[in-house]
């Protein structure tokens, strides 16, 4: 949603670059970047839900970290919808991680990926 919300900003960026106007397709590397972002995003969601990858889920709030990090200097650059939009992302994203931090949320990246109970857990049933 943010990339949406910042599509124009960002192609603006790009085309106002020497380099990169020269180039041409501006427009589809900000496409690229969107699509990787977002598939990225997916891989996190499946090592963590369904793999149950405790990796990823550091990975992932080191990333969060990073971005939390580097987030006033992002708002500057942004309109006011593109502001509020990004706040309410970047707060939920601090939400859902902080479910990863929750007993139960603990036990299941904790337990062993092969075992039946995690299968149970994950809504799996085999039989």
């Amino acid at each position: 949603m943010h990339a949406v919300v910042n599509f124009d900003a960002s192609l603006a960026r790009l085309e106002s670059e020497p380099s990169i106007a020269i180039l041409g397709g501006a427009s589809s590397f900000v496409v690229a970047i969107m699509v990787f972002s977002f598939l990225i995003s997916l891989l996190f969601w499946f090592l963590i839900a369904r793999k149950g990858s405790n990796l990823a889920k550091w990975i992932l709030v080191l990333f969060t970290a990073i971005g939390l990090f580097m987030l006033p200097g992002t708002l500057e650059a942004m309109t006011e919808n593109a502001r509020l939009v990004t706040i309410t992302l970047t707060a939920l994203q601090v939400i859902a991680i902080a479910f990863l931090f929750r007993r139960d949320a603990r036990e299941f990246l904790a337990s062993d990926p092969t075992s039946p109970a995690l299968e149970e857990r994950q809504g799996v049933n085999l039989q």
